[in-house]
């Protein structure tokens, strides 16, 4: 394939990234507040040799190499004692090496996406010709410009198999008047049928439509507070969150968005599209404002980029997370609730809980195989020295034998084939306590009563792994079998 051409020949000598552990038959994995210890979620991070020397921007994983690509404003990386170019680099998780990406892009790259098997860069590209193009691919003979639009891409999104491309331009091309967004359609850059008074920060496809976000407030004659919605014929304003938005991201078939903590919008940071309204699901109360930040301050922060995370390693317990990130301190006031610096998860049914104290900014996140990847323009993650780019396992902390005399929750028959379950290793005081039953797609499934005699009915559920999570932070994970 065509994406492979320029990459080193010694990122692909070696397996894809393994699995992080073994299978853990006959045990349950308690994390998040489980005893007999409580987890430190992803406190361990560790930094990678070598890498980019300067902000890293995006992530895009590539599954059929196994390889991540990254891109930024770094002018070189340190591919083992070999000086990289810059902008576009390629890591290998199973080797930890870094390797060239068909000699770098000469611009900074703002976002990456692979689109009809092919590897495409956003940015803000000078090349050799003397133009400036804001979206290349990496073509048979290295990396090459897509049309003729010269502006500066934040965002790409496919939609309807084609290549949309969002930023901060207003430019004519081809006879075509470009507003902040256009479509490549038939090798050429036109309008999409809409166009913005300011900048497109952020693409998604959600339930038919392509979902914009970004400084705008309208789209056409169509007022349009930051988000705009395209069927590919009618256009749809679901209302503002309330400031610029800068990130979005499809999590249970629900549409969030991240964006702006600004003085004058202090319901807004991370909200959620229900019922066409928008429910902030954070205040500034959570950010310590009167103590650690100014108004000043406070404008300059946000949450630059949300993930919907889904682990698939069979051998953890992980479920399914939304990940926001940004410039931020999180100050929960729930003191059971870990703080966290300039990165977040939401839990399916559990709540925020902070992550990491990364020392600036987290721009990206990617998960594979357990693993969480962070990229930014920080320099160290709680105290690790991680230069733009680090990871961290998203690793068991506590577990418990079947039928043992330890402490911590367990589940008995597992697999189950009965109708009920048998707790055991709670404390008596949550007998009678509801939890939230989720399926391994993270989907809620609403709540189930822990009686007294420490048991749950199942009878109802088909076949498949499911998870109890209580308010107290403790999971138990089971699986129901025919």
């Amino acid at each position: 394939m065509l994406r492979y051409t320029f990459l080193l020949f010694s990122a692909f000598l070696f397996p894809l990234f393994a699995s992080v552990g073994h299978a853990l038959e006959g045990r349950v994995v308690c994390q998040n507040g489980g005893d007999p210890e409580q987890a430190p979620g992803l406190s361990v991070f560790y930094g990678v040799t070598g890498g980019p020397n300067g902000p890293v921007l995006t992530m895009e994983y590539d599954s059929a190499s196994g390889l991540i690509f990254v891109g930024g404003s770094f002018t070189s990386f340190l591919a083992g004692t070999t000086q990289g170019d810059g902008h576009v680099a390629g890591y290998n998780p199973s080797t930890n090496q870094w390797f060239e990406v068909a000699g770098g892009l000469p611009g900074t790259v703002n976002d990456l996406m692979f689109f009809n098997d092919t590897l495409y860069a956003g940015g803000d590209f000078n090349w050799s010709d003397g133009e400036t193009y804001g979206v290349c691919r990496l073509g048979t003979n290295g990396w090459e410009p897509v049309g003729t639009l010269g502006a500066q891409v934040l965002c790409l999104q496919m939609y309807q198999n084609e290549l949309f491309a969002g930023g901060n331009f207003a430019v004519s091309t081809n006879g075509n008047q470009l507003s902040f967004i256009a479509k490549y359609t038939d090798g050429s850059w036109i309008s999409p049928g809409f166009a913005f008074n300011g900048v497109v920060r952020t693409m998604v496809e959600w339930q038919g439509k392509l979902m914009v976000g970004g400084e705008f407030n309208h789209s056409g004659m169509m007022p349009s507070l930051h988000v705009f919605g395209w069927d590919g014929s009618n256009g749809w304003a679901p209302g503002s969150p309330g400031a610029p938005v800068y990130s979005m991201e499809v999590f249970q078939d629900e549409l969030y968005a991240g964006g702006a903590l600004l003085s004058g919008y202090d319901t807004f940071g991370l909200a959620k599209l229900v019922n066409n309204q928008w429910n902030n699901l954070i205040t500034l109360d959570f950010f310590n404002n009167t103590s650690t930040f100014s108004p000043t301050k406070l404008a300059s922060m946000g949450f630059w980029k949300i993930k919907s995370i889904e682990n698939h390693h069979p051998d953890y317990f992980s479920i399914r997370q939304l990940y926001a990130s940004g410039n931020f301190l999180y100050q929960p006031l729930d003191p059971n609730t870990r703080p966290g610096r300039n990165m977040l998860r939401l839990d399916a049914g559990v709540g925020l809980t902070g992550d990491s104290f990364a020392d600036s900014t987290v721009q990206d996140v990617l998960e594979i195989n357990g693993t969480l990847f962070v990229a930014g323009l920080f320099s160290a993650i709680n105290q690790t020295p991680a230069y733009y780019f680090g990871y961290s396992h998203q690793e068991a902390t506590s577990v418990v034998e079947f039928g043992g005399d330890e402490e911590g929750p367990m589940a008995f028959p597992n697999p189950c084939s009965g109708k009920t379950l048998h707790l055991s290793g709670l404390p008596t005081d949550m007998l009678g306590m509801e939890a939230l039953l989720t399926n391994e797609r993270g989907q809620q499934l609403g709540a189930r009563k822990l009686e007294h005699n420490a048991q749950v009915q199942i009878g109802d559920l088909p076949s498949g792994t499911y998870i109890l999570s209580w308010p107290n932070g403790r999971f138990v994970r089971f699986t129901l079998t025919p």
